[in-house]
């Protein structure tokens, strides 16, 4: 009985052996998990960090200066990349543009070398104050017209934000001399809520030189169309001083009134006027229509060279 006793419990050891024996070979053989992450201070992190909590203290409720008799200086551009279409009907003009804003944020400052010498950091414009210049002759039933892109904030300030926009805008079209007419549209750009003693929109300034605004559209990157044919396109490679053909930009200013009290009171709201002259592209609608009208115009006067006893007269005259 005790040899029995011992024989099964050598069996049951030496079991027990070989299964963890095939344990630990499954373990040495199995992906080990992933590695810890080791935890290291971001420099670039703690910096956005300190703005927003600056900016969330001192700056989100209110426009960025220290002093509110100071106005902000916004520089706008209007990159044109393509025209879309334009609608004869209902007058509506829709482009895909670059808005290009520019202006200096005084709580947005850092030290450089205190941050690791970070030169300049994204935020999301949600963040911050932006300028709420909008396109004035809007005719979309989008009420919102920007898509998403993340402001580029340098250490003195420095503010830069470049969003992408579709826009719908309203555009008087004349077709008295269709197909070889020209249309002349307008984008116009204002804020809703500054006035000029608030906010004042200066023209776009670009890099290359000579250092001077720019009342123009940007044709640099543009998309030409199929159908429609514009004067910026020929200068793309002209710098803007030099430019002849295309239409110069204006910049306005709407008065506003309102009654406050007993008194009223008169504001003037800065506005950039972008100018296009667009130039319809013939040739489809020379070829199909044009063309076969003046064929069978021709043709007409052909019947009264036939003389009347011909029979040829009369079935010209029955099929024109």
């Amino acid at each position: 009985m005790n040899q029995y006793l011992c024989f099964n419990l050598s069996i049951i050891f030496i079991v027990m052996i070989i299964i963890y024996c095939e344990l630990l070979q499954i373990s040495a053989i199995a992906p080990k998990g992933h590695p810890k992450v080791l935890k290291t201070k971001s420099v670039e992190k703690d910096l956005i960090r300190m703005l927003l909590n600056r900016y969330e203290q001192f700056g989100i409720i209110g426009r960025p200066v220290n002093d509110s008799k100071i106005k902000v200086d916004v520089r706008y551009g209007l990159q044109l990349f393509q025209i879309l279409d334009l609608d004869e009907n209902k007058q509506i003009l829709r482009t895909n543009c670059w808005c290009m804003h520019k202006w200096t944020d005084s709580l947005l400052r850092w030290n450089e070398s205190e941050y690791g010498n970070i030169k300049t950091v994204r935020i999301f414009p949600s963040q911050i104050w932006t300028p709420d210049i909008k396109l004035y002759n809007f005719a979309d039933e989008r009420l919102r017209e920007y898509r998403d892109a993340r402001v580029v904030v340098s250490s003195n300030g420095e503010t830069l934000w470049l969003p992408q926009a579709l826009f719908k805008s309203t555009c008087e079209v004349e077709i008295t001399y269709f197909p070889f007419d020209t249309q002349i549209c307008m984008l116009e750009f204002g804020s809703l809520t500054y006035d000029r003693t608030q906010m004042d929109i200066l023209w776009w300034i670009p890099d290359s030189p000579p250092i001077e605004e720019m009342p123009y559209l940007d044709f640099s990157d543009y998309v030409p169309s199929n159908e429609w044919r514009t004067d910026g396109e020929k200068e793309r490679e002209v710098h803007h001083v030099n430019r002849t053909i295309q239409i110069r930009s204006v910049k306005k200013h709407r008065r506003r009134s309102q009654t406050v009290g007993n008194e009223v009171i008169t504001r003037e709201y800065p506005v950039l006027r972008y100018l296009i002259r667009l130039r319809r592209n013939p040739s489809f609608y020379v070829f199909m229509l044009v063309i076969p009208c003046v064929l069978l115009s021709s043709l007409t006067l052909v019947v009264f060279w036939l003389p009347p006893e011909s029979p040829a007269k009369m079935m010209l005259d029955w099929l024109l």
